[in-house]
């Protein structure tokens, strides 16, 4: 995740090495940090009030992810991402402090 500070934001985006997908592990991961992340700083939170992410829309499997984490679809950026000189279109997702939990199980925390 990347974040903006003076925003509180964070720009969150995951990843998963292909033998081991379709598992639920990304999902949980996902939730895990983004309740973290959304948490206030006094709950031992990290403070932020807004979540973004967002994916092309050829990968549905990643939009089940950040609907799994509690993400909202918000809409669709045309043409954002170039990849391999082709423009793609991506489904921008949101996710704030005040939006329910997702009822996704979170990855546990280790140190």
């Amino acid at each position: 995740m990347s974040i903006e500070e003076p925003h509180r934001l964070g720009w969150f985006f995951y990843w998963l090495h292909a033998g081991s997908r379709g598992q639920g592990l990304t999902s949980q991961a996902a939730a895990a940090v983004a309740n973290r992340a959304l948490r206030p700083v006094a709950d031992g939170g990290w403070g932020l009030e807004r979540l973004e992410l967002g994916h092309r829309v050829n990968n549905p499997a990643s939009g089940a992810v950040a609907r799994a984490a509690g993400f909202v679809l918000e809409g669709t950026e045309r043409q954002k991402f170039l990849l391999d000189g082709e423009r793609h279109d991506v489904l921008t997702y949101g996710r704030l402090r005040s939006d329910p939990a997702p009822t996704t199980a979170e990855l546990p925390w280790s140190r």
